[in-house]
C-alpha cells in the first residue's frame, strides 16, 4: 500500500488557522487564476429516490464511506481494507488537490442537521474542506485517532434539502490530505463506537509470588467509568470447580502501580484511598454481589486511565480464584476499551480462561491474544513458553483457535488467512510461538481459553483488544 505523505503540520494555533483559511481562499479562486486549480466535477446523472432513500425523521442512520454506488469517488481517492471500521472498508487518499468522496444522502425535514464523521488519522490533525449541495465548502479539523487504524469521530452542522442531498469532501491544497472516513451518521450516539467491551472475567489458578492473579483494564472516553471488581473462590465450588480458593482478597492499582483500593470480604469496607464511605449497601444494589462473605468486591468510579486488579489468597493460601470487572455504567463515552489478565497456565481444570461481554448494537472488532515468551521483557519468570488460543461462544462451541500467530487455523468465524490483519492491527505478538484471533463478534458472551503446548505449564496473558 502506497503510503499517504503529508507536509509538516505545526501545532500552533496560528499556523492551524492559516492553513484553514488558505483552504476556503483556494475554493473560492476560479479555476483559471489559482496555481492549483480543484478539479472541474465530472457530471453525472441526479441521484434517483432509490439511490437516496429518505430515512424516517429523527431515526439513527449511518452511510458508509465505501458505498459506491450511491457515493461518489473522483480522483486519487479509493476504498482500502479496514478491520477495524463499521463495515471493514475506508476510503481514503482523499486531498491532494485530487481526490474527492461525495455522499449522497436522502432527507424527509429541510433545515439544520447534525453529522457525525467517522474518520481516522494517524497524524497530529488533518483538514478537509466539506461541501452541502454544491455550495461553498466549510472548512473542518480533524485531530489525531492515533492511528490510521483508529475510529474517532468529529461532529459539525449541515443544512439539507427535502429529497436528495450531497456532502462532498476534499482539500484542493497539493500535499495535503483529508483523514480516511470510514461513514457518516445522523440521529445516532455522538461515538462512533456503536459496540464495546462490557465486562471481564478470568479464571486461573492462583498461587504466590509471581503467580497471582494480574487483571488489567482500560478506562476510554472523557468520561469516568463506574465499575465493581469482584475476586470470587467459594462460589466457584458450586458450579463444579475443584479446589476453588477459600478465601481471596483484591487490590486495585493505577497506572503507576498505586494501590488506590482494597478487600478482604465483601461485607467489611476497608476505606483507604479512593474508598472513602461504606460499599456494602452499593455492592448489594449493584445486582453484582458475590454470593459467599469471604469474596471480595470493590466499587470504583475510574477516570479514562489504565488499571490493576490484583487476587491473592489470604496468608498466602492458593487455589483457583476469578477476577471480574462489571460495567455499572454501560455507555459509549466511556468504554472498557482493553482487558487482560497474567496468571499461572496448568493443565485440566487448572487453564486459564477468559471471558468477556460485547454490549451495544453492533458487531465489535477485537483481537484476542495468547501471550507467554514475550513476558520476559518484564521480567516475569516461568513463562508459558508455547501459549495455545481458543475462543467459544456464550453456548460454549468452538468458534476460533490458533497455535501461532504466523500460523492461521482457517475454521468457525475464520475464514481466511489472518497474518497481515494482525500485523496490521498494532498488537501483533512479539513471538512467533504466542497465538492470537481476530474476530468480528456479534453481541454476546464468549470465552477464550489459553493452554500450554503438549500440556505444559507456566505464566501467560491472554488479552482482548478492542480495534475500534
Amino acid at each position: 500500500m502506497k503510503r499517504q505523505i503529508d507536509p509538516p503540520i505545526k501545532t500552533h494555533v496560528f499556523w492551524s488557522a492559516v492553513i484553514v483559511l488558505s483552504l476556503v481562499a483556494i475554493r473560492a479562486i476560479p479555476c483559471a487564476l489559482a496555481q492549483t486549480p480543484t478539479p472541474t466535477a465530472t457530471a453525472s446523472a441526479s441521484p434517483t429516490a432509490t439511490e437516496c432513500p429518505r430515512p424516517t425523521p429523527g431515526s439513527c442512520v449511518s452511510y458508509e464511506a465505501e458505498s459506491v454506488p450511491p457515493n461518489i469517488l473522483t480522483g486519487s481517492a479509493f476504498v482500502l481494507d479496514c478491520p477495524t471500521c463499521s463495515g471493514g472498508f475506508k476510503v481514503g487518499y482523499v486531498g491532494n488537490n485530487s481526490g474527492t468522496l461525495q455522499f449522497n444522502i436522502g432527507n424527509v425535514v429541510p433545515g439544520r442537521s447534525s453529522v457525525t464523521i467517522c474518520y481516522l488519522n494517524g497524524d497530529p490533525v488533518r483538514y478537509a474542506l466539506l461541501s452541502v449541495n454544491g455550495n461553498q465548502g466549510m472548512p473542518l479539523t480533524f485531530p489525531s485517532t492515533g492511528s490510521f487504524q483508529t475510529v474517532g469521530s468529529i461532529q459539525t452542522t449541515v443544512v439539507l434539502n427535502t429529497g436528495c442531498n450531497t456532502l462532498e469532501f476534499y482539500n484542493p491544497i497539493v500535499g495535503s490530505w483529508t483523514p480516511d472516513f470510514d461513514r457518516i451518521q445522523f440521529n445516532c450516539p455522538t461515538s462512533c463506537v456503536t459496540s464495546y467491551l462490557g465486562n471481564l472475567s478470568t479464571r486461573s489458578f492462583v498461587q504466590t509470588g509471581d503467580d497471582v492473579l494480574i487483571g488489567g483494564f482500560i478506562v476510554q472516553g472523557t468520561q469516568p467509568k463506574k465499575v465493581i471488581l469482584r475476586a470470587i473462590g467459594p462460589e466457584l465450588s458450586q458450579r463444579g470447580v475443584p479446589n476453588a480458593m477459600a478465601d481471596p482478597t483484591l487490590e486495585l492499582h493505577d497506572h503507576n502501580g498505586a494501590l488506590i483500593a482494597s478487600n478482604n470480604n465483601w461485607q467489611t469496607t476497608i476505606i483507604g484511598g479512593i474508598i472513602t464511605s461504606n460499599q456494602v449497601s452499593d455492592i448489594q444494589n449493584s445486582g453484582h454481589a458475590p454470593v459467599d462473605t469471604s469474596e471480595s468486591a470493590i466499587i470504583a468510579n475510574l477516570p479514562p486511565d489504565s488499571y490493576t486488579a490484583i487476587v491473592r489468597g489470604v496468608n498466602n493460601t492458593t487455589g483457583i480464584a476469578l477476577v471480574e470487572v462489571y460495567d455499572l455504567s454501560p455507555s459509549l463515552d466511556p468504554i472498557l476499551a482493553n482487558i487482560s489478565t497474567r496468571g499461572l497456565v496448568e493443565t485440566g481444570d487448572d487453564v486459564m480462561i477468559g471471558g468477556f461481554i460485547v454490549q451495544g448494537t453492533q458487531p465489535k472488532n477485537v483481537i484476542i491474544r495468547a501471550i507467554g515468551p514475550d513476558l520476559s521483557q518484564y521480567g516475569v519468570p516461568n513463562r508459558l513458553a508455547d501459549p495455545t488460543l481458543e475462543l467459544h461462544n456464550g453456548d460454549g462451541a468452538l468458534i476460533g483457535s490458533n497455535d501461532n500467530w504466523q500460523q492461521t487455523i482457517i475454521g468457525g468465524i475464520i475464514t481466511s488467512n489472518q497474518v497481515q490483519d494482525i500485523q496490521n492491527s498494532g498488537h501483533a505478538p512479539g513471538n512467533a510461538n504466542e497465538s492470537a484471533i481476530i474476530a468480528n463478534l456479534s453481541p454476546g458472551n464468549y470465552t477464550a481459553t489459553v493452554r500450554g503446548m503438549n500440556n505444559t505449564t507456566g505464566v501467560a496473558l491472554v488479552e482482548v483488544y478492542d480495534l475500534q
